[in-house]
């Protein structure tokens, strides 16, 4: 049995056992059951840990975790790092991701998520002092947009291009008072035509958003890049 036939075989019985006994295989248990040795399911287990699937604890023994979209998102994020790809590239990935993705949004988006949305508007409007508070709520009515989409994997591919951009702009915008101010009105926008049912102007002030975000992240890249 090659490597990765048993890391599927695992997975899946871990993932079986849970869902039905609630107690899963112990590593001495797997080993016996697949007949390998005790370094080969050692080793599963590390990826599994390190893929946030699983957790190990001396007495508690295996455990599954509850797989989210921000476990995913988390993990893309991992890798795109790693990767190093630059700003233009994610920019550009995230643009092209989420424009398909809003006409989704728009069609399942209630009047509760409007509701959290201007609730969230309004907080902004209130601390346009405070950069830092106003990215945050900025980056939360964002993910919420996503999120109303109701596909968790594809929220969790665009909120892993996004957490790029989020983490550098909320270490460097907040000297920014001009931009952070259009990113605020650009939001209020994209909510307003959203509300409103009006899809190809939401596409094109999520565009000019983006665009503004990706524009600031990679001339700070250059910027370090050049120092």
């Amino acid at each position: 049995m090659n490597d990765d036939t048993l890391f599927q075989d695992i997975f899946q019985l871990l993932r079986q056992q849970s869902r039905e006994e609630g107690k899963v295989d112990t590593e001495v248990q797997l080993a016996e059951r697949f007949k390998v040795s005790r370094f080969r399911v050692r080793r599963v287990l590390d990826r599994l840990t390190d893929m946030g699937v699983i957790a190990r604890a001396q007495k508690r023994g295996v455990t599954l975790m509850p797989y989210s979209p921000n476990l995913l998102a988390s993990q893309i994020y991992d890798h795109l790092s790693i990767a190093s790809f630059d700003g233009y590239e994610i920019g550009e990935a995230r643009t092209s991701t989420e424009l398909e993705i809003l006409p989704l949004a728009m069609k399942r988006m209630t009047p509760v998520i409007f509701g959290d949305l201007e609730e969230k508007l309004n907080r902004m409007a209130r601390c346009t002092e405070f950069h830092g508070a106003v990215l945050k709520l900025y980056f939360e009515c964002h993910r919420t947009i996503l999120n109303a989409a109701g596909n968790r994997i594809l929220y969790g591919y665009a909120y892993a291009l996004a957490l790029h951009h989020d983490r550098v702009l909320q270490s460097h915008l907040h000297h920014d008072h001009e931009t952070v101010m259009q990113l605020l009105n650009g939001m209020r926008e994209l909510v307003s035509y959203a509300r409103a049912g009006k899809l190809e102007a939401a596409r094109e002030t999520l565009r000019e958003m983006l665009e503004t975000e990706s524009s600031y992240v990679v001339a700070l890249g250059r910027e370090e890049n050049a120092d």
